[in-house]
């Protein structure tokens, strides 16, 4: 279904084929008893 409707490019949205960014940051650390990560997964529309 999802190949179907790709290809009607009329029923797309333009926005759809444009990279997206979510500002969000992503952050491992590793030690000597295993790793820590982190991720601010804040995310926000608009201005």
């Amino acid at each position: 279904f999802g190949q179907q409707i790709s290809s009607k490019s009329d029923l797309v949205p333009d926005w759809t084929r444009q990279e997206v960014s979510t500002g969000t940051t992503i952050m491992a650390v590793e030690y000597d008893g295993g790793v820590v990560i982190g991720a601010d997964s804040r995310t926000t529309t608009g201005a």
